[in-house]
């Protein structure tokens, strides 16, 4: 576990192997976003880039507009739940950032642990993870990805990069970690 400044990072094994699959594809995809005006997008992590599409009344999907990944930047609205704002170089020239709601706290975060991901892979190698027995499910699509522990609220997408880039003192930080048992031992009644 991490100490950050807005929490506790820990995440399950499955997150890490999962991200380093979808980095090593290639591509990453985030649906079901609702916008301002509850129009449904799309964000696509694709081929170094990030895609914003669009989703049609027929259920096809038009990119709105791609950027590169190094250009984006993903920032959480605090006490929002699902919501955050996506900047992209590309939405500045449109009239400025997006505001998107995720279906669900985890989608939020799995996406600005991917875009950390895309950005700069090597970052993987250096997330905490969480003991088995204090994770929690974490669910991308309909799927479920793999359990993860209490998971950092971070403001944006930087302090995420600095958190995932950051191993120096991981390790002694981890050794200071606790854990807590929550269960209790009876002895049986006759």
């Amino acid at each position: 576990q991490i100490a950050t400044t807005k929490g506790v990072v820990s995440l399950a094994s499955d997150v890490p192997r999962m991200l380093r699959e979808w980095v090593q594809h290639g591509e990453c995809k985030f649906d079901k976003l609702l916008d301002e005006s509850h129009g449904e997008r799309v964000i696509l992590l694709s081929g170094g880039k990030v895609k914003l599409r669009e989703v049609k009344a027929n259920g096809s999907e038009k990119t709105i507009v791609k950027d590169a990944c190094m250009g984006v930047r993903v920032e959480f609205i605090p006490g929002e739940g699902g919501f955050f704002i996506l900047t992209m170089p590309s939405l500045l020239k449109r009239g400025g950032p997006l505001r998107l709601k995720a279906k669900t706290l985890s989608q939020r975060d799995l996406l600005l642990l991917s875009l950390a991901a895309f950005q700069a892979p090597e970052s993987i190698a250096t997330l905490p993870i969480a003991p088995t027995s204090s994770q929690l499910n974490l669910y991308h699509g309909d799927v479920v990805v793999g359990p993860i522990a209490p998971v950092a609220r971070f403001s944006t997408s930087s302090e995420a990069a600095e958190v995932l880039s950051s191993p120096t003192g991981a390790a002694s930080r981890m050794s200071r970690a606790r854990t807590l048992s929550f269960g209790r031992s009876r002895k049986a009644k006759d």
